[in-house]
């Protein structure tokens, strides 16, 4: 999983989650996530729409507590992890991408960091 220092930026969310157990208030999260995808990719940026979908499932249903995303020419991949630290999901990897994100659910707050990648 990627490591955080002061040289990633980031945006915090907090009181995300309804009575009813459904996400709420993740706009500035999901908006940025699509800004730097578009910035980050020329092709099949429609991948973080993917994410978007499965982001009930992951954080709500199966108690997953970070993705790091890597933002590369022909689209996002991304590797989640649990609460257990076992990463449970690897969404095709390489070694070279234009930028890296990554989102940190933590009860009823989420953060998204991001950087520039390696290319």
């Amino acid at each position: 999983m990627l490591k955080i220092n002061s040289s990633w930026e980031s945006i915090k969310e907090s009181h995300i989650i309804n009575n009813k157990g459904e996400f709420i208030n993740l706009q500035d999260i999901k908006e940025k996530l699509l800004r730097l995808t578009v910035k980050w990719t020329e092709y099949y940026a429609t991948d973080i729409l993917i994410f978007f979908d499965l982001m009930n499932k992951y954080f709500l249903q199966e108690n997953i507590i970070e993705v790091d995303f890597y933002f590369r020419q022909m689209g996002v991949d991304w590797v989640i992890m649990d609460h257990n630290n076992e990463i449970r999901e690897v969404i095709g990897i390489t070694d070279k991408y234009r930028g890296l994100a990554k989102l940190i659910f933590n009860g009823d707050s989420i953060v998204l960091y991001w950087k520039i990648g390696n290319c």
